[in-house]
């Protein structure tokens, strides 16, 4: 049978890496009447438009070898009257602008509807094949732009309109009687004259560059007859003798679609930095329960979460139900992660998130746990059903931790991608809140578990070590006790004191992490006099020289009652290694720019370079070899950074260590209370 006479069909190239979209496709358009063909990579989809008669492409922007926009931009420059249509699950605003710019017909996200598909593949070969009638067929212009579905106009090379299609009146409002020129077009459309003088202009550069048959989107809001205002998608193209070919389409409720979700996007990060500083879990989770049915459009929602170490889930929150209905649902049993995985099936899959609908509902009446039915306020026929299940991942970086189940739309339609896509980054946001409040919660435990064990220790050990110091020294008054004991006695009390000490360090040490300290301006000198006489009582049996140039009612600090502990340690530390039979210490105060400073010069062993910093820093160093077995220069270096000092140790002697150490001791100056 021959095909002379029939009407040709169109070619349609399908360019996707994925086989099973590529098939589907085909089966879809080969019924529709097309006739489709398949690339799998863009140098494919290249190659097949310079071999073959096709009409219109689809192309996926992510492709295997190269961007989709590339393979547009190639195939532009091949076949320039070819129409192009974005089909991408990956849209972002700047690839639709970057696609617009290049002359796609139109953007498409997936997932898409089919049908939805073939009215815009319809109406693109429409265009097209109104396009090549004005060049080819002028005598049936008229009738087909007539019953084009386009809004279009024609302006001749003097700005006056030559014709308006019934659609642009629909649009517009106006006839050619109210716009006979772009004069009136432009006064009317545009009625301030900022936004208008900026139009003008736009379309006179637009123009000036402008290649014969290349179109010039761009997109202005207009303020129609009525009074409305639309956003519109200007298409102008440069045709015959200088005529413009306009198409228009109007944007308006995509443009507030776009706004309403970038807005919501907005939200939901300011949200979630919010919900970080929600710390107590139970709190947080019935707060981004209470968030999805206030701000994301759902009437109720419940929120589970994982325990990997008893595999199981259960709902720890929920919101939008009665008092009875929420704890009913809290008070379900926990369910196995394995058993409920089976029902998270990639056919499910948008995106991240699953949405069974109730066409599957006979499966889902298998689930191990209850499903929560409510039923949906003004049904849609087409839209969501009481017993559509909608499971959104709270997603850590290694693992779900639960899922979010919203329920009852207040739109009532179905969820979109996009709409999922808004849970999605909230349910991230609360991931990344659960994780901080789990940590905060274990950090608060331990931090109980710790201060428990100080103040055991603090109380209770150290009552155990006055009873042990009483009777030390009650041996020592003893006139018959005998002197071969006596030392080994003196050697127990220091060991005895000197626990005393480290655990009066530990509490003090403890108290200064939870909270800044009080301070005020006090003398040096009652405080460093106190510290003298501490370690000459701390080691009575030891000939201790102290020379210092600190005195009475000169140096002023802002400090508090702790000043004591910080001359008393580094005392200490200077009389406990000195190995001589006279310990001398000697201490100097001298001023140094907004500071005191205090040096401490023993005649110890030294420290090492290598241990100079490690030496403050009793809770990070494992080294326990170091000198200052204790927390008492730690103390100190903290003590001292809660006044805005500082410490540190020299050599006595510049690179001789073994002629004792320099502990360097810097207090912020303060002039005398009045």
């Amino acid at each position: 049978m021959s095909d002379h006479g029939l009407e040709k069909k169109p070619g349609i190239l399908i360019i996707d890496d994925d086989p099973g979209i590529g098939r589907t496709l085909s089966d879809i358009l080969n019924l529709e009447g097309y006739l489709p063909s398949v690339a799998l990579t863009g140098k494919e989809g290249i190659a097949r438009v310079k071999n073959k008669d096709i009409s219109l492409a689809l192309i996926d922007l992510k492709l295997p070898d190269m961007p989709g926009i590339n393979v547009l931009k190639e195939i532009k420059k091949i076949y320039p009257e070819i129409e192009i249509i974005i089909l991408t699950g990956y849209a972002s605003l700047d690839s639709a602008i970057d696609a617009i710019n290049l002359g796609v017909f139109s953007y498409i996200q997936k997932p898409y509807e089919p049908k939805e598909l073939i009215i815009t593949i319809k109406k693109a070969l429409e265009k097209r094949k109104i396009e090549e009638t004005l060049y080819d067929e002028k005598e049936r212009f008229q009738s087909l732009i007539e019953r084009s579905p386009l809004v279009v106009s024609i302006i001749d090379k003097n700005s006056c309109y030559k014709y308006i299609n019934p659609k642009f009146i629909e649009m517009f409002g106006y006839t050619l009687e109210d716009i006979p020129t772009g004069k009136e077009w432009f006064k009317k459309a545009y009625p301030d004259p900022e936004y208008r003088k900026e139009v003008i202009s736009t379309w006179i550069n637009d123009l000036k560059k402008a290649k014969h048959g290349k179109a010039r989107p761009r997109t202005f809001t207009v303020k129609c007859k009525d009074g409305s205002k639309k956003v519109i998608y200007f298409r102008p193209v440069t045709i015959g003798k200088g005529d413009q070919f306009v198409t228009y389409e109007d944007t308006t409720e995509r443009k507030k679609a776009e706004e309403k979700y970038m807005k919501q996007l907005k939200s939901l990060v300011k949200i979630g930095n919010e919900m970080r500083m929600n710390l107590e879990l139970e709190k947080l989770l019935q707060n981004i329960c209470e968030t999805i049915t206030k701000t994301l459009g759902w009437r109720q929602v419940i929120l589970s979460l994982r325990d990997y170490e008893k595999g199981t889930s259960q709902p720890f929150a929920a919101a939008g139900y009665d008092e009875k209905k929420a704890q009913e649902i809290l008070s379900n049993s926990p369910i196995s992660i394995e058993a409920a995985k089976r029902f998270l099936r990639d056919e499910f899959k948008i995106g991240e998130s699953y949405y069974i609908d109730h066409t599957h509902w006979e499966e889902m009446k298998k689930y191990p746990g209850e499903l929560v039915m409510t039923p949906a306020r003004n049904p849609k026929s087409d839209g969501w059903n009481e017993k559509d299940v909608l499971l959104i991942p709270i997603q850590s970086s290694e693992q779900i931790l639960g899922f979010i189940s919203p329920d009852n739309p207040i739109d009532g339609e179905r969820p979109t991608y996009r709409k999922i896509q808004a849970l999605e980054i909230f349910a991230n946001q609360a991931a990344i809140a659960i994780e901080n409040a789990r940590l905060y919660t274990e950090l608060r435990d331990e931090r109980n578990r710790i201060e428990f064990y100080i103040d055991l220790m603090g109380h209770d050990i150290n009552n155990l070590n006055q009873g042990v110091i009483g009777y030390l020294e009650l041996l020592l008054l003893m006139h018959d006790f005998p002197d071969k004991f006596t030392r080994y006695v003196k050697i127990a009390l220091d060991q005895v004191q000197r626990s005393a000490n480290l655990i009066r360090n530990v509490k003090k040490l403890s108290a200064l992490q939870k909270g800044k300290p009080e301070l005020k301006t006090i003398d040096v000198y009652p405080h460093f006099k106190q510290a003298v006489e501490n370690v000459r009582r701390s080691f009575s049996s030891k000939d201790i020289k102290i020379n210092s140039n600190i005195v009475k009612e000169k140096y002023f600090v802002r400090a508090n009652e702790l000043l004591v502990d910080v001359f008393s340690n580094l005392l200490n530390n200077a009389v406990k290694y000195d190995k001589h039979d006279t310990v001398e210490v000697d201490i100097e105060i001298s001023e140094n720019e907004k500071y005191w400073s205090i040096e401490f010069k023993d005649r110890g062993p030294g420290i090492r370079d290598i241990q100079k910093e490690l030496i403050f820093k009793r809770l990070e160093r494992l080294d326990r070899s170091i000198r200052g077995s204790g927390v008492g220069l730690t103390l100190v270096d903290y003590i001292l950074k809660s006044y805005n000092g500082k410490v540190w140790v020299d050599d006595k002697v510049k690179g001789d260590m073994t002629q004792g150490s320099n502990f360097i001791v810097l207090l912020p100056r303060e002039t005398k209370e009045i």
